[in-house]
């Protein structure tokens, strides 16, 4: 047992002193589903980031002549698109319009997951997403950031030249440290608890949001977050409506899972309405 024990501690520490970008970002290739299967009318793209890694997106088009508005919808932490598209399809359906695009090393992307090489993806993302938007006449231009997603885009979005035409950023479930939720995860675990007292040295703040949603006081803010989520916890999401010093709202909920409010028809109409009235 005290050998196994020993193995074990070996492990965390050569875990986290050189796999860091293997906790945060954990994508995969597998197809998990496909746009047509929900009969969403939409086009593959490829694209490149800013060191010229090919990147991979689906536009999923609006069911309405002229879309309501663009979101451009960053995902969480694991899978690729093909699985998380189903966030937000829906919305299709209510007139919009949605980019979703996989990170460096996700899905169909090259290269390999790192915040480095995920910071230049978000901000070339969200630029070729206000393109798609103005060449289509879109009335509402809508940023969206759910899990791991929410803490990518918003330092990208901070770094772009769009703060004036982002009419709602949403962060669902999200989190603004990355040390503050990889202690949290190492307390909860007898054997790695010890780690926790080691945070800063074994977790890099680089890109954290909490440097960044500072910048954005001037754009709208939906805080999306659950009682329930044992993921990230509630409170990460009091910090950063309490961070955010502009116009904000936080829907708050009690039952639902991490990322698991828009199963629900009821709270996918409710979302609909609220960007009707923006």
């Amino acid at each position: 047992m005290i050998i196994y024990t020993k193995r074990l501690i070996i492990f965390i520490i050569i875990l986290f002193f050189n796999s860091c970008s293997h906790v945060f970002y954990q994508p995969d290739k597998y197809q998990y589903s496909y746009p047509e299967l929900n009969k969403i009318k939409h086009e593959n793209i490829y694209f490149h980031s800013q060191d010229r890694t090919k990147l991979h997106a689906w536009k999923l088009f609006a069911n309405t002549k002229k879309p309501k508005g663009t979101i451009v919808f960053f995902h969480g932490n694991a899978q690729n698109i093909s699985a998380h598209f189903y966030q937000v399809w829906y919305l299709t359906n209510f007139g919009y319009q949605v980019l979703i695009a996989d990170y460096r090393g996700y899905g169909n992307s090259q290269g390999k997951a790192s915040r480095d090489g995920i910071f230049q993806d978000a901000q070339v993302i969200l630029k070729m997403g206000y393109q798609w938007h103005v060449e289509s006449s879109a009335q509402k231009f809508i940023v969206y950031g759910q899990s791991l997603g929410g803490t990518i885009v918003i330092p990208a979005l901070s770094q772009v030249d769009l703060k004036n035409s982002v009419d709602l950023l949403i962060i669902d479930s999200s989190f603004l440290s990355y040390r503050k939720i990889a202690k949290l995860k190492l307390k909860q675990w007898w054997i790695s608890y010890p780690f926790s007292f080691f945070t800063n040295a074994l977790v890099s703040d680089h890109y954290s949001a909490e440097y960044y949603l500072p910048d954005l006081s001037n754009i709208k803010l939906l805080v999306i977050h659950s009682e329930a989520d044992w993921v990230v916890p509630i409170h990460f999401g009091d910090e950063i409506y309490q961070v955010h010093t502009g116009e904000k709202e936080f829907w708050r909920y009690k039952k639902h899972s991490h990322i698991g409010i828009f199963h629900y028809l009821t709270e996918r109409e409710k979302l609909a309405n609220y960007l009707e009235q923006l």
